[in-house]
């Protein structure tokens, strides 16, 4: 599927971002919407140093606008897409926005 030119309209980006961890048993499917807020981040430093396996490393998302359970720490894999993707907590029943 080609994707339109990226200089475009935002309606042309994809809907949805699928992050899981290396083993994909942790995956988490904001929209794109949630992804990009400007609270959201990305992070793999912390207090100016590397993250560590214990807070995250190689790399860690906070979504400040979502509860806690939409965070995901050691991501390996991020895929953006326009079909809603698998949400670790909502296959279990939880609220899939989360949103605050």
């Amino acid at each position: 599927m080609s994707r339109p030119n990226p200089e475009g309209s935002p309606h042309d980006l994809y809907r949805y971002v699928y992050l899981a961890t290396p083993d994909e048993a942790y995956y988490v499917g904001p929209d794109l919407a949630s992804a990009l807020h400007p609270q959201t981040l990305l992070c793999d430093t912390m207090n100016w140093q590397p993250l560590t396996r214990e807070h995250g490393a190689p790399l860690r998302l906070y979504l400040a606008v979502k509860y806690g359970y939409k965070s995901l720490k050691r991501i390996e894999l991020i895929r953006f897409q326009d079909e809603r993707p698998p949400d670790y907590w909502a296959a279990g029943g939880y609220d899939w926005y989360a949103g605050l």
